[in-house]
């Protein structure tokens, strides 16, 4: 992976989710099993080629990519992976799903909704959005902490961590021990007893990296917003 030691060779913060998600997985031991198994190309066999854009699936791609490529010093994304389209994340329930119950949309904060194809689409889906804005509102308030306003402060959170916790990674995998990775990403600020506040910093990003990197990379991609914290701002020209 990267030289650790060196923030330049890392995504810049406002790089974007897709290009942070796939840093993760890239880092990822199964998925680099799974690529050395299957390489860039499915096979030509049919059953072959299903198995490999199964598999790619799994990990939310439309097909391998290479883990050796990363974004780098890129300012900005990068030209691949492909990742699965958000209607991916559609699901049909089961016959005795909590979907399909009122009470089950308020606990598990999933919903089912029918639709009669045989009517037109357009007044249903309005009465739909309709519903679901109504039944949204009934859930955050009973799961406050699930707030817009919550959801945010942990996404930016994140957003501000995403370099460091790349390089506490691949320190880690290098065999760097914690003081050393501290001693370098947060050089200079104290950490003196009793609250060790950069042994904490360092465990929490420690933990949040692995969880990106197992499976909360998944997250990522089906943000729209690349309006991160520290990202150049764009000047538009007015016209006429």
């Amino acid at each position: 992976m990267n030289d650790w030691r060196d923030a330049r060779v890392y995504p810049r913060p406002w790089a974007g989710p897709k290009a942070f998600a796939w840093e993760f997985l890239r880092r990822n031991a199964e998925y680099i099993a799974d690529w050395e198994r299957f390489g860039w190309e499915p096979s030509d066999d049919d059953d072959a080629r299903k198995q490999y854009y199964r598999t790619a699936n799994k990990w939310g791609l439309e097909g391998f990519w290479d883990p050796s490529r990363g974004v780098g010093g890129q300012p900005l994304g990068i030209p691949g992976p492909y990742w699965l389209t958000d209607s991916a994340r559609v699901s049909m329930p089961g016959a005795g799903s909590d979907h399909l119950t009122a009470e089950g949309r308020l606990r598990t904060g999933k919903v089912a909704l029918s639709f009669d194809l045989k009517l037109p689409l357009a007044p249903q889906i309005k009465s739909a959005t309709e519903f679901l804005r109504r039944l949204k509102q009934r859930w955050v308030r009973k799961h406050p902490r699930w707030s817009r306003k919550a959801s945010a402060r942990v996404r930016k959170s994140n957003r501000s961590g995403f370099v460091e916790m790349l390089r506490i990674l691949d320190a880690e995998s290098e065999g760097a021990t914690p003081a050393e990775i501290i001693a370098v990403l947060w050089p200079g600020q104290h950490n003196d007893h009793p609250y060790y506040p950069l042994r904490r910093r360092f465990r929490t990003r420690l933990r949040t990296a692995r969880a990106y990197r197992n499976r909360k990379y998944r997250q990522l991609p089906m943000e729209h917003t690349f309006d991160w914290p520290g990202a150049p701002k764009r000047k538009i020209k007015a016209s006429g």
